[in-house]
């Protein structure tokens, strides 16, 4: 078994009732403000992106040290965030600390105007067949210590539970939005940042980058174009397809 983080515990627990720890569909998705097509990376606007959450870390032993904003994910109920495996899993001497909810800009000397909610965590749940060589079922899930109190700003995302929402996704010009690296070789962005991608056939993806190691296959989503792709903008980035 891989090991998690020291504070917050992990556990493959069954999570077979998950929906019923959901919001209803009337009460997740809200945005303020709408997002329109945009031909590159930019910066996000207040609003745009409510369930976007910054994963912080810290040294261990270290408790007054500055935390790391490492890893990004999804708010989707008052309790639990949605997040990648390989951010829930052990990073040596660095622990999950915190995640922040409703910021836009990570870099404390930055005036944005918002309020931003820090939350600690109480535990990681990471997916029990995650495979870290290939990369297979790279799913966490964050157990939040405290209940959010939904705001203009928090609010949590609706996931694509029904099948057609599923049989859709490849039919739509999905969102990534997310901290991180905005260029190869380049500094790391402190403001959220947002772009649209294509939708790209899993068959000519793995053609496409002849990967041997990863596992591609229905389990994936592939997306991205020239200069605007995932992995090279952002670290740890979450599609979003409006509908």
């Amino acid at each position: 078994e891989t090991d998690s983080p020291k504070i917050p515990s992990k556990s493959h627990e069954d999570i077979s009732n998950f929906e019923s720890k959901l919001p209803s569909k009337d009460a997740c998705g809200k945005r303020k403000a709408p997002s329109f097509r945009i031909a590159g990376g930019i910066d996000s606007d207040l609003g745009v992106w409510p369930w976007m959450v910054a994963l912080g870390y810290q040294t261990k032993n270290d408790v007054n040290g500055s935390l790391q904003w490492m890893c990004g994910g999804t708010l989707i109920s008052k309790h639990h965030a949605l997040t990648t495996g390989h951010c829930v899993v052990s990073r040596g001497n660095i622990i999950l600390k915190i995640a922040r909810l409703g910021d836009m800009n990570l870099d404390p000397s930055i005036v944005d105007w918002v309020t931003p909610l820090d939350v600690p965590i109480e535990r990681v749940i990471l997916h029990k067949e995650y495979n870290s060589m290939s990369i297979i079922n790279d799913i966490g899930l964050v157990i939040l210590k405290n209940d959010i109190t939904f705001t203009t700003f928090i609010q949590p995302i609706c996931l694509p539970l029904s099948p057609v929402l599923k049989n859709d996704i490849g039919n739509n010009l999905p969102f990534v939005a997310g901290w991180g690296i905005t260029e190869f070789g380049g500094k790391q962005s402190s403001s959220l940042k947002q772009v649209q991608i294509p939708i790209i056939d899993i068959e000519y993806c793995k053609w496409l980058y002849d990967i041997k190691i990863v596992a591609m296959d229905y389990r994936n989503i592939c997306a991205g174009e020239t200069g605007k792709d995932s992995c090279s903008v952002f670290i740890d980035l979450f599609i979003f397809i409006l509908f």
